[in-house]
């Protein structure tokens, strides 16, 4: 798992005491360039470190969300690599439990 940055783990846990309006639970709204654009990122994304290193990186904290200074390009881009790391992630571990099924059998 990546290490995450203690002034992160402290944002995120604050985040995730606010109202359940910010966000549907399991997630943490962020806010994204000059717009301002708002997404809702599940909490399992920080384990990856390219968004782990975009929110060091660009994250600036409000007293109640956190707001990344990238444009909203840049994170599309982050989240599709964030996206395809977790789908790799998943078919590595169904092809781990497959192979011990047949070990075991």
């Amino acid at each position: 798992m990546a290490r995450i940055t203690r002034k992160l783990l402290l944002i995120i846990e604050r985040l995730k005491h606010k109202s359940p309006r910010l966000a549907p639970k399991g997630c943490f709204a962020i806010y994204v360039g000059e717009e301002e654009a708002r997404y809702e990122i599940p909490f399992e994304f920080l384990e990856c470190q390219s968004l782990q290193d975009l929110l060091r990186d660009e994250m600036v904290s409000e007293c109640d969300h956190v707001k990344l200074l990238c444009s909203q390009e840049d994170f599309a881009e982050i989240l599709d690599i964030v996206k395809a790391e977790r789908e790799e992630a998943k078919r590595m571990s169904r092809r781990k439990k497959q192979w011990d099924y047949v070990l075991l059998n």
